[in-house]
């Protein structure tokens, strides 16, 4: 594997759990590795938009194995601002790096990228189409936890039609085995027609719900997702006042609160693939099931461990797309 790209780029479920297999490899020895691994290296870590968990874990995970990082943040400090292209940037920077981690707007951003590149492309995110590496690390969080991948049964909630996390994450799970997606999604934003095929043609299973109450109520997680703003697009201006006039309740309707969870499983786990919208109490998962400073939160909810595990995932992606597996 030289370019991680999309989920196409692993190598199927042999492909995944090599992954896997490679990070807890990793994580059992680390004395091996800290530092030391990719100590040679150069590592260029373009992430022309928004990022914290994406980007810093990255990062963090090239340091950690030793190489030197050379971080770019937003298209205003690039030639991409004049102008440039995604190709001429990677041809202009590829002879001086080892590898490039890449996150833009352009569905095909990764995949244009690769075309050109003689060193390998890991993409952090590319528009609403892939988020390879987010994914590596659900499905890792979820095996982890639940101890298989085959037979999971998960529920994706909030904004399907735009989170890039959903999409990637649906390819990766129906590399496994009989696997059950039940949808909760806000109306108009549901999951495109595309991956309901994936799962079906996989062999798994697929339904809508329309509440949260309605999902299997021992369900092995529930993946929550934030309202993509950014992302939203509407064919015309009434289109767009009717979507806004009712978001409120389409917000409530996919919250995920005590209440709610009330009725599912102790075992069912709590996830998000970050950031939520927590700094305007209006968060898809509420603080009280988040927890807070002062309370603890659901022992299900296991958002912020699920986003350590991007932390030592991209430690085994990072040296596999770079030809140093178990090394």
């Amino acid at each position: 594997m030289k370019h991680l790209r999309s989920i196409d780029d692993i190598g199927g479920r042999e492909g995944a759990e090599k992954l896997f297999r490679f990070t807890d490899h990793i994580k059992a020895n680390e004395s091996v590795y800290k530092r030391k691994a990719l100590n040679d290296k150069i590592i260029a870590s373009l992430f022309f938009e928004a990022s914290t968990g994406t980007r810093i874990t990255s990062e963090a995970a090239a340091l950690w194995l030793g190489a030197d990082v050379i971080p770019v943040s937003g298209e205003e400090a690039t030639s991409l601002a004049k102008g440039e292209s995604i190709e001429d940037t990677v041809r202009r920077i590829m002879g001086c790096v080892d590898a490039i981690i890449l996150r833009h707007k352009d569905d095909n951003s990764a995949h244009r990228a690769a075309a050109v590149s003689s060193i390998p492309i890991i993409g952090g995110g590319a528009g609403k189409a892939h988020h390879t590496t987010q994914a590596i690390l659900d499905v890792y969080t979820m095996r982890e936890y639940k101890k298989r991948v085959d037979e999971l049964c998960v529920a994706v909630i909030g904004d399907l039609q735009n989170g890039r996390t959903v999409h990637s994450l649906i390819e990766l799970l129906t590399l496994y085995d009989k696997i059950k997606i039940f949808e909760c999604s806000v109306n108009g934003l549901e999951l495109p027609q595309k991956y309901i095929n994936t799962i079906l043609e996989r062999g798994g299973e697929y339904k809508k719900c329309e509440n949260i109450e309605d999902i299997p109520h021992d369900a092995d997680a529930l993946y929550c997702t934030r309202i993509q703003q950014e992302r939203l697009e509407f064919p015309s201006e009434r289109e767009k006042k009717e979507f806004f006039t009712r978001l409120d309740y389409e917000k409530e309707k996919t919250r995920i609160d005590s209440k709610k969870l009330s009725c599912f499983s102790k075992d069912t786990l709590i996830m998000h693939p970050l950031p939520r919208n927590s700094n305007n109490g209006e968060s898809e998962i509420t603080n009280e099931v988040v927890g807070t400073g002062d309370q603890p939160g659901d022992p299900r909810c296991i958002i912020f461990e699920q986003a350590t595990n991007g932390f030592h995932t991209r430690k085994a992606v990072l040296m596999t797309c770079m030809g140093m597996e178990g090394k």
